[in-house]
């Protein structure tokens, strides 16, 4: 899981949909895609703020770690 603790070291408690996205430099859609996911195990979880989403960090890593290729449960 280090490379993946990597990524999360420093950043704010709280990301933008943009800033989410720089962290994997993937697109906006995709963070929100997730965001408004109906599978619960795809959804990513954030805030609606009224100006956008606000995602925490903590719930950003979570959600990434369920993806994790290399990541186990076991």
């Amino acid at each position: 899981m280090g490379a993946l603790d990597d990524l999360f070291e420093g950043l704010p408690t709280t990301l933008s949909v943009s800033e989410a996205a720089k962290v994997f430099n993937v697109s906006e859609h995709i963070i929100r895609a997730a965001i408004g996911s109906a599978d619960p195990e795809e959804k990513l979880p954030a805030l609606n703020l009224g100006r956008g989403y606000t995602i925490l960090t903590a719930d950003f890593k979570k959600w990434a770690l369920r993806r994790y290729t290399g990541h186990s449960d076991d």
